[in-house]
């Protein structure tokens, strides 16, 4: 579970969010909304330890991220933490399984054709692994 308290989060004189709090349980869907610029974005970035722009005390499975270190923190966003970008960041030159095996060799994980296969299903993509990224839409 991620618990997020006192979160605040200002850029220049322009505060976002101001003694926020938030929790967010496993195996439940939690959506974020409000108006564009209102900090969404770069509160998922400090969620995924991907950037550090707010204030807050923030509790990773009861582990405190405020006093990791750099190599806790990278273990952590490596193992632990699932980041879908709304922008896609794949290689265009590569397949549509080009580019899962390349990333998930990045983390060490070997993954087989039917296991490729399975996490399309579960997430109803019935794509052929040598797709095009040209042909699929943001979406996909």
């Amino acid at each position: 579970m991620i618990q997020l308290e006192n979160i605040h989060l200002a850029f220049n004189e322009q505060v976002l969010i101001q003694n926020g709090n938030m929790n967010i349980p496993y195996h439940q869907v939690t959506l974020l909304t409000g108006e564009s610029g209102s900090g969404k974005t770069s509160l998922l970035m400090d969620i995924g330890l991907l950037a550090s722009q707010a204030q807050m005390k923030y509790l990773f499975d009861d582990i405190l991220i405020n006093k990791e270190n750099e190599n806790q923190r990278n273990e952590l966003r490596q193992n632990a933490i699932s980041f879908i970008f709304q922008e896609n960041y794949l290689f265009e030159h590569l397949s549509l399984i080009e580019n899962i095996l390349f990333f998930a060799n990045m983390t060490n994980h070997k993954l087989s054709e039917k296991q490729i296969r399975e996490y399309l299903d579960f997430v109803d993509l019935n794509l052929d692994f040598n797709t095009s990224l040209k042909t699929m839409s943001g979406g996909e």
